[in-house]
C-alpha cells in the first residue's frame, strides 16, 4: 500500500499537485463523478457551549450548492 501512494514533499505546491491522480482513482473507485465545488466557502458558526475556559462553536462549510459539511 505503502508504494502505490508516494506524494510529493518537496514543496506544497508539488504535493497538492501529486495528490491529483489520487484523488481521481479514488473517485474512479467509489463510481462518483467529482462534484463542483463551492468556491470561496464562507464558514458558518453556531456555539453550541461555554465555560469558564473557553467557548465551543460547531462550525458549517459550504461543499457543494445546498450542502454543508
Amino acid at each position: 500500500a505503502e508504494a502505490s501512494f508516494s506524494p510529493d514533499t518537496s514543496g506544497v505546491d508539488a504535493y497538492v499537485e501529486s495528490l491529483v491522480p489520487h484523488r481521481d482513482r479514488f473517485r474512479a473507485m467509489l463510481g462518483v463523478a467529482p462534484p463542483d465545488p463551492t468556491e470561496n466557502p464562507a464558514p458558518r458558526f453556531e456555539q453550541i457551549g461555554e465555560d469558564r475556559h473557553a467557548v465551543i462553536y460547531r462550525t458549517w462549510v459550504e461543499v457543494l450548492d445546498g450542502v454543508e459539511v
